[in-house]
């Protein structure tokens, strides 16, 4: 069972492409605040200002494959893997088993919000799918997120039946948080301004442990390969991949 952290900064948290949590330098932050005025807004004139940028995420997405993404050389043999199956090197699941476990997860979740894929889908079909199907979805997932926030405030202790899952990244005595569950929450957070989030704790990832993190040892990412995601991950440093994608929703 997950251990409840309490409260941790925003300013603490990196997300992935790489940045750090807010509205200007990380596309899910962006893409929503700039769709977000006011709770009164209502959901009609949030897609319409949010499904044209959600477009251009998604067809920039869809050319990129894990190296790219992770802005690792064309030579890595991450390149030969679409974004979709993106895992981090001290991922639970190798990319190859994200290819398979994710495609049925996202049918699933894209039916509970309203968007059905049909089940008669190969996996790169399905995603294929989604990526242009499910803009109002996740639309309005982050609408309502940040409708809630807006109006009730954001949670104030750990969700038991929901929980916002984070990993502690430490490198010597310094620290930072990324990501393991809630994309849709992060987004409205950094969508909001908020300074503060409670989450559960994931794992710990010490960078002096590099060697034995299970996509290393499992040949998925070099060590140097390893090294450079978590530092840029750590460090807030955008890769040029993600710089692409910016100047596209910058014209928004």
């Amino acid at each position: 069972m997950s251990r409840c952290l309490g409260s941790l900064p925003v300013a603490k948290g990196r997300g992935l492409g790489f940045s750090y949590i807010n509205s200007t330098s990380w596309p899910y932050g962006m893409m929503v605040s700039r769709a977000f005025s006011d709770q009164e807004m209502g959901l009609d004139r949030f897609l319409e200002a949010f499904l044209p940028q959600w477009s251009v995420y998604q067809e920039w997405f869809s050319e990129q494959s894990v190296a790219s993404f992770f802005g690792l050389e064309a030579s890595s043999r991450l390149s030969r893997i679409p974004a979709w199956a993106h895992t981090l090197p001290w991922g639970e699941r190798t990319p190859r088993e994200m290819m398979k476990w994710l495609p049925p997860r996202i049918r699933r979740n894209r039916r509970t919000h309203g968007n059905r894929i049909s089940r008669w889908r190969t996996n790169s079909q399905l995603m294929l799918e989604d990526s242009l199907t499910s803009g109002a979805s996740h639309g309005k997932q982050f609408f309502e997120l940040c409708e809630s926030i807006s109006r009730n405030g954001l949670w104030n202790s750990c969700n038991q039946e929901d929980p916002f899952r984070v990993w502690l990244l430490k490198d010597g005595k310094d620290w930072c948080w990324a990501g393991y569950s809630g994309n849709h929450r992060t987004g409205a957070i950094a969508a909001l301004g908020v300074s503060e989030v409670h989450a559960e704790l994931q794992g710990v990832i010490s960078k002096s442990s590099i060697g034995d993190w299970p996509n290393v040892a499992r040949g998925w990412f070099s060590l140097s390969e390893a090294e450079k995601v978590f530092d840029d991950l750590f460090h807030g440093r955008t890769v040029p991949a993600t710089e692409e994608l910016l100047f596209g929703l910058r014209k928004f």
